[in-house]
């Protein structure tokens, strides 16, 4: 799971009265934690040294330099993936309810601090950037360096980083992607509005053209694709000149699928640019983000249950967790008694704005 640092690129630590922080692993005082941490060189010592880049020749690269390069960057990416994979899930496995206080006046305090140092942890994971793969043990470990606000700040980067090739792959994949831009070519209204929904800068869109294929001939007509404006004064002017014609009600039908909901430009709700879909790769990091805020959630009351001196915890959960008050249904508790994945869709599907079963297939459709 790459982040934007390593353990071998930072030794960052945080302490605190019972908790310290070591990059994005945060762990309680004990010396079950600090032997874990003396570990960390054997963990670097265990894996495959990160493999080195054939020098190549000066000027341009040959076809077989280009495929060398290529196949050494695959085999550096395996390596640097196994690496972080192996420092992440070496993190050891605690409970907030294993740590002792010496009296319950000490109960606020210390989650106050597991709170710092949570966020503190969250940020060096850096969840904008983090590539969490199969191996990956993010159930067992993500509770411990997860926070909201970095998972609403996490969702307003994402959102803001519209990039075109993210917009591409709401398509399909690069053949279906391709497929609509030929149909778009030969004037099909609703392959005509869908691309001008997903990219109004036409230079966009002839960027994810050009990196999917070499095909020049199909380049250069994707210039030539008309807007979605032009497709539609065409359409108009021909039905006007006869209306009443069997090419006149064709038109129409034309028209009406450049305009419909289906194509993209009828969902527009205030005249500005159509909502594009959320992209599955969002849906699935807010889904992952959402499960393991839900299981320290469930860490916490268990937490409380064990310290606070009224049986009725919901107040003082809601001090520390206030954008709980936010989740749909009154109970609060029981809607933390769900499973974490229960929970997770929950709060995924207020952030996103999305129903549950759109969540749920999402994510059950994709690998985590």
């Amino acid at each position: 799971m790459q982040t934007s640092k390593s353990h071998s690129e930072s030794n960052k630590e945080t302490w605190g009265q019972w908790f310290f922080a070591s990059v994005y692993w945060l762990l309680p005082h004990c010396n079950k934690s600090y032997a874990a941490l003396k570990a960390v060189g054997e963990i670097w010592a265990r894996q495959e040294p990160i493999p080195e880049l054939t020098k190549l020749s000066s000027g341009q690269s040959t076809r077989e330099e280009a495929e060398l390069r290529s196949r050494e960057l695959q085999e550096m990416a395996r390596v640097l993936s196994a690496r972080e994979i192996a420092f992440y899930n070496a993190q050891p496995s605690w409970s907030l309810i294993s740590l002792t206080l010496n009296s319950a006046d000490e109960l606020e305090p210390c989650l106050l601090e597991f709170q710092r140092l949570v966020e503190h942890c969250s940020w060096e994971f850096d969840w904008r950037f983090a590539s969490i793969y199969e191996n990956t043990q993010w159930r067992k470990h993500g509770w411990k360096h997860i926070s909201y606000s970095t998972l609403c700040d996490t969702l307003s980067w994402e959102k803001d980083d519209d990039l075109p090739l993210d917009r591409a792959e709401l398509v399909g994949t690069a053949e279906e992607f391709l497929n609509v831009d030929r149909d778009a070519v030969q004037l099909d209204p609703g392959s005509i509005a869908r691309l001008q929904v997903l990219f109004p800068e036409r230079e966009d869109l002839v960027e994810i053209v050009e990196f999917y294929t070499y095909d020049s001939d199909l380049i250069s007509k994707v210039w030539r694709i008309p807007t979605a404006d032009e497709m539609a004064a065409t359409l108009t002017e021909s039905i006007l000149r006869d209306p009443n014609s069997p090419d006149a009600e064709k038109k129409r039908k034309e028209l009406q699928k450049l305009v419909s909901k289906g194509s993209g430009l009828g969902s527009r709700s205030s005249g500005g640019r159509p909502t594009l879909p959320t992209h599955p790769r969002l849906i699935l990091l807010t889904y992952q983000m959402s499960y393991c805020l839900a299981q320290q959630i469930r860490e916490v009351v268990r937490f409380l249950g064990r310290y606070h001196r009224e049986r009725n915890v919901q107040p003082v959960l809601l001090r520390f967790y206030p954008w709980l008050k936010e989740v749909p249904g009154h109970d609060i508790l029981s809607f933390l008694e769900r499973s974490p994945n229960d929970a997770a869709v929950q709060i995924s599907s207020q952030l996103l704005e999305m129903s549950p079963s759109k969540i749920s297939k999402t994510i059950y459709e994709r690998p985590h």
